[in-house]
């Protein structure tokens, strides 16, 4: 063995034989035959590479967060630093904090700037190299480099390091005898690299050990509101973890106590430490339970205890069972409101207390499937707490979480109601992270009116990595609600009723983006990610930026940022319209204190006449510095924003900018084209300077193909050249037309093909988004429906023509409706529905369950957003599809419309399903059998109103809505036009829709 290889191969043994050997059962994956196959195996091994449902993504890059961690896990890094606080792209929190902070402790890994350590950052191999060189002082002359063709593409940094690491033998180089030094490295190198090290120290010894026995232990102690019961870890000896797993603390008491942990964990003894004053009791119990935990690692007896101090009579038992026992207490008379999550979603109940006992429980639990918890079991589980005056009785069969979930709402709710024989301790101050809805967020912040998203996909706001900073309540994906941020509580008891999350909690998320399914699972504070609002995780240690929450008649207000702000100047913004994600987009640049990788809370645009526009994730704020939005979305076409005010954990800084946005263009431009020229029906005169440009596209979605075919001048003919492309297409294409004006926004001009039109015409049935479906009927802001009932929206009976994504019945998503399809290559990745298709579905209505099978095109039923059925023949009416990008757009229905006069409507408002219903008499072509595929109001304005299946439309020819559901109040409905599969159909109607009482 050589001097450098040695020298190499001792600082590597500080630092990768920490970790014993973990066998486990290696199944049959993505490894086999891999190349590094031996190498990976090893690590999976000794439990340092984790897959994903038994896939490891050899082939797949390496980020520096996850290099970081892997690094740590080997060489079982404990130390941390830190100076980590100095980086704003690493939030408290975030899974790779402390690996970053390890790393950053070990010194060989320093930030890309003061304030950024990039962990989502590509990694290039000569970075690799350099980090493991420098974790073990491992260098040589660059002569060692002499034999690799492309040593010259090594950085001057780097030269000694990748020496070192070529002349040690851990680094060989590619299959193709180079060291392709910038080549982004895989998580199969990343693990090469330290399986060669780890080879060659078979023989040499073992690093130093502290003074317990390796180990999880559990202890318990007595503290003032209980047992405290802690869990300890000893790694090479050494206690690396402590984590308090249950305890019935008060929140502030706790708060103070639980900073004995780090303490213990610095010192790796309890010997000499002392009781945190103002929390003695908590404290004592704390520490008690971890001096059990420590007797038991040096081999000696578990010196738990249990029970509390803070009882008058000074009682010893053990942890309570579960549930609550309210034989013995006398509470205080009061209704007294709780909520806690059951199977589906919160469960709120109102206990009233009379003479000191509970007299009555109502409980709310509107997500809950009826079919297993309905009222009938509510009310016998109540019946049973009331009887008993106890928590602690049986639940449903069955229906176990939605049972846990009310007696755990009834116990919430009765810490309001303490004991007159226990000491009532005030309300304590602290601070959390809490789930902030949207608009409760940005209400100080100077916009008042920004909501939660609907979302569109259901991966993006359920992956950590896009959707970083903000929360979902929906485990479906179906929104972002709000934002996850520190909070100042001036009295803990506001917290009450409240879902809490503590280091026990976690949650499991399988998201599939660009054909990729994977498994996170949150943990601990982590756990908010996907959490009702509201719900919350009690911090340590004060934040330095939070807002304060104030609790009046139940309603929620917070306060502006607490923190101080700065400023940063010459930031640019590039805008670009008509982009692939939104109409308007910004990128920024010279954003310091904000890169592609920073956690961003909340994101300010104020224009120049002072008003705020609050931003949401995903759908507005992307990857740090990059922001849009739609002009249907924030109405800021014409006006100039002055500032950008970046909102997270660690800062608030503000950008001033002078950013014009163009105003849209409220006319429409048209063209026809033969593929030799295209020719506009007529050209305004009030575009300013204008440019055109002309794109051929072949194919859609991720797998189309577009080459311009003219860019230049506006004209009224332009000559379009013949399209080439880099590579083979198949398929015949499309063209579209872009005009860009100095005056206004991108201008999308609609091109109509008069070309040859000898390709068969492709028809099916297609699943089409409420949103997509009314766009050209003159209503584009149609959602899909959130259903509090889940059988209506699965029952073909009530809801015929609707389709729904979701199989357990929480949604209405569209319609079901004949499309032409002008390029078969828009199907492609598209769920087919055929003949053998079928899909069974049981519902509960009014008690009776039936099972209803539906198959072959009626499979659509219960199918995905654009999922589809081939027609062998063309349909008397169809909608004609247009796909740009990832972007559907439907025609109008194709046909004629049938007038048909005479019609009444009898409306009624405050009705027994809506606040206003419309019941038409004389409406000929439909009646109540009639399967309707949409239905459009027109009012006096000309505004055009697209309705939904069952909350909109019901039987046919009765019709209703919510008045916070459409904006009708007091306007007068002059059209019905009902769509069906082989009719579109208007009744002219004159009626004033009143205000609800």
């Amino acid at each position: 063995m050589n001097k450098t290889a040695r020298k190499c191969l001792s600082g590597l043994l500080a630092v990768c034989m920490l970790i014993g050997v973990m066998p486990v059962s290696l199944a049959a994956s993505d490894i086999d035959g891999h190349w590094a196959q031996t190498a990976l195996e090893h690590f999976i091994q000794q439990d340092w590479l984790k897959g994903y449902d038994g896939a490891y993504t050899p082939n797949a890059t390496m980020t520096r967060a996850e290099y970081a961690a892997l690094i740590n896990r080997v060489g079982g890094l404990t130390a941390v630093s830190d100076k980590i606080g100095d980086y704003t792209d690493v939030p408290e929190g975030a899974w790779y904090h402390d690996d970053m902070a390890k790393a950053l402790a070990a010194g060989y890994m320093n930030g890309v700037s003061a304030s950024s350590m990039a962990p989502a950052g590509e990694l290039t191999r000569e970075q690799a190299f350099t980090m493991l060189a420098r974790l073990l002082s491992c260098t040589a002359e660059e002569t060692a480099l002499d034999s690799f063709p492309d040593k010259a593409d090594v950085a001057d940094y780097a030269r000694e390091a990748v020496a070192g690491l070529v002349k040690a033998g851990y680094v060989s180089g590619t299959g193709e005898g180079t060291l392709a030094p910038k080549a982004v490295i895989t998580r199969a190198e990343g693990v090469t690299i330290l399986y060669n090290a780890l080879q060659a120290i078979q023989d040499l010894g073992k690093a130093e050990k502290g003074p317990y026995t390796d180990g999880v232990y559990t202890g318990t102690g007595a503290g003032y509101g209980g047992t405290v019961k802690v869990q300890m870890t000893v790694e090479n000896g050494n206690i690396t973890k402590i984590e308090v797993l249950s305890h019935k603390e008060t929140y502030a008491y706790y708060n103070r106590a639980s900073r004995l942990i780090d303490t213990v964990l610095e010192k790796q003894t309890t010997d000499g430490v002392d009781a945190v004053s103002g929390a003695t009791g908590s404290s004592k119990g704390l520490l008690t339970a971890m001096g059990a935990c420590v007797s038991q690692a040096k081999g000696g007896k578990d010196t738990s205890r249990t029970g509390r101090t803070g009882s008058s009579s000074g009682s010893s038992a053990g942890d309570k069972p579960e549930g609550d026992d309210y034989t013995e207490s006398t509470l205080k008379d009061g209704v007294y409101e709780g909520k806690a999550l059951g199977n589906g979603g919160n469960i709120t109940v109102k206990v009233t207390v009379e003479n000191g006992k509970i007299a009555k429980i109502e409980a709310s639990y509107p997500f809950e499937d009826e079919e297993y918890f309905g009222s009938s079991d509510a009310d016998l589980l109540t019946k049973r707490i009331i009887d008993n005056q106890s928590t602690k009785v049986d639940g449903i069969s069955g229906a176990t979480h939605s049972s846990d979930g009310l007696k755990t709402a009834v116990e919430n709710a009765l810490k309001g109601a303490e004991s007159a024989d226990q000491p009532q301790q005030p309300g304590a101050e602290g601070y959390v992270l809490m789930n902030i809805p949207y608009a409760e967020f940005y209400a100080a912040e100077g916009d008042k009116d920004v909501d939660a998203v609907t979302s569109s996909t259901l991966n993006k706001p359920r992956t950590g990595t896009l959707a970083g900073g903000s929360y979902h309540v929906n485990s479906d994906g179906t929104d972002i609600s709000g934002v996850v941020y520190p909070v100042y509580v001036k009295d803990d008891s506001v917290l009450k009723g409240l879902t809490e999350i503590t280091d026990e909690s976690k949650v499991t998320i399988t998201v599939t983006n660009r054909g990729q399914t994977s498994e996170t699972t949150y943990e601990g504070r982590d756990a908010l990610f996907e959490a009702p609002h509201h719900a919350y995780y009690k911090l340590a240690e004060k934040p330095s930026y939070f807002k304060t929450l104030t609790v009046e008649n139940g309603a929620f207000t917070f306060s502006a940022v607490t923190g101080e702000s700065r400023k940063v100047e010459g930031v640019t913004g590039e805008v670009g319209y008509g982009g692939h994600h939104t109409d308007v987009e910004i990128k920024l640049t010279g954003t310091e204190g904000i890169e592609s990788a920073t956690v961003v809370s909340g994101v300010v645009l104020t224009l120049s006449n002072g008003s705020a526009e609050g931003l949401r994730h995903v759908y507005n704020i992307w990857r740090g510095t990059e922001l849009g939005w739609n002009y249907d979305e924030l109405a800021l076409g014409g006006k100039t924003i002055t500032n950008i005010r970046y909102i997270t954990k660690d800062a608030v800084i503000d950008y001033p900018v002078e950013i014009a946005v163009k105003p849209v263009y409220e006319g429409q431009l048209t063209a026809e084209t033969d593929g030799k020229t295209l020719t506009f029906a007529a050209l305004p005169d009030d575009l300013g300077e204008t440019t055109l440009t002309v794109t051929y596209t072949v194919g859609s979605g991720r797998a189309a193909k577009r080459v311009n075919v003219f860019e230049g001048a506006l004209a009224e003919t332009v000559t379009l050249s013949e399209p080439v492309f880099d590579e083979p297409v198949e398929g015949e294409g499309v063209y579209s037309a872009t005009v860009v004006s100095s005056k206004y926004a991108d201008i999308a001009v609609k091109v109509n093909q008069t070309a040859d039109d000898t390709d068969e015409k492709t028809f099916v049935l297609m699943n089409i988004p409420y949103a997509e479906f009314y766009a050209a009927e003159g209503d584009d802001d149609v959602d899909a429906v959130t259903s509090s009932t889940l059988n209506k929206p699965r029952t073909g009976t009530l809801a015929g023509g609707s389709y729904h994504v979701n199989s357990d019945g929480t949604d209405i998503s569209g319609v079901i409706y004949p499309v032409l399809v002008q390029d078969a290559a828009a199907l492609e990745g598209l769920t087919e529905i055929t003949d053998s298709s079928s899909v069974t579905i049981s519902v509960t209505n009014r008690g009776q369950t039936s099972e209803t099978t539906y198959e072959g095109k009626d499979a659509l039923f219960e199918a995905n957003d654009h999922a589809y059925y081939k027609l062998a023949e063309e349909p008397a009416l169809y909608k004609t599809l247009t796909v740009e990008g990832d972007k559907f757009t439907f025609s109008a229905v194709t046909g004629e419309a049938k007038k048909v006069e005479g019609v009444t409507a009898d409306v009624t408002v405050g009705g027994h399903h809506t606040d206003v219903e419309i019941k038409l008499t004389g409406a000929e072509g439909v009646d109540n059998t009639t399967v309707v595929s949409g239905v459009v109001l027109t009012d006096s304005e000309g505004a055009k109103y697209g309705l939904r299946h069952v909350y909109n439309i019901w039987r046919g020819t009765e019709l209703g809505w919510n008045l916070g559901e459409y904006d009708l109040g007091g306007k007068t409905i002059t059209n019905i036009r009902y769509i069906t599969k082989d009719a579109v159909i208007d009744f002219p109607v004159e009626f004033t829709v009143g205000e609800a009482a």
